[in-house]
């Protein structure tokens, strides 16, 4: 990861925090598994298929208004495919920002969201060969999704370690 991409990950950060002054700012980790494929153009000798990686990160999260509330994250994920028996892998660096729309209330709440996503390059490979010089170092996407949040309460807990729990 360059120093450019650092700064505008801790720029992002200090304006979240900053404007956290009106409302509760949330803040917690994130994780899960992305499927990914290719399409490869010529069609290789043998058959293509989807990659199994995993993705982590942080995110914060604003409320804006009433049912709006805007979320940062800072994630790293993998993306590629098995390719003629072997693996071609991306690793990025990734900061998308969404816009979400919260319908109803309680415990479980559906939503939609939107936004702009930038990814940083940092790994490209094809097997054991180095392709990040042949891989476009950046890249942009247009978020749109949903899904439901639920809440998760811990009473009378101070604070939480994997390890145990401190007050």
């Amino acid at each position: 990861m360059g120093r450019k991409s650092l700064a505008i990950a801790i720029v992002f950060i200090f304006l979240f925090v900053s404007l956290s002054g009106a409302h509760p700012l949330r803040f917690g980790v994130k994780g899960g598994m992305n499927l990914s494929t290719l399409k490869v153009d010529p069609q290789p000798s043998e058959r293509v298929d989807a990659l199994h990686n995993w993705v982590g990160g942080g995110f914060v999260d604003y409320p804006l208004f009433e049912r709006f509330k805007i979320e940062g994250d800072l994630m790293v994920f993998s993306k590629g495919a098995l390719l003629d028996n072997r693996t071609m892998q991306f690793r990025y660096f990734s900061i998308p920002l969404m816009l979400k729309a919260y319908f109803g209330r309680g415990d479980l709440v559906p939503f939609l969201g939107v936004g702009p996503q930038v990814d940083f390059l940092v790994e490209a490979s094809y097997g054991t060969d180095d392709r990040k010089s042949q891989t476009a170092s950046r890249d942009l996407a247009l978020n749109l999704g949903g899904g439901v949040e639920f809440k998760i309460e811990y009473p009378g807990m101070g604070k939480w370690s994997p390890f145990g729990i401190f007050e």
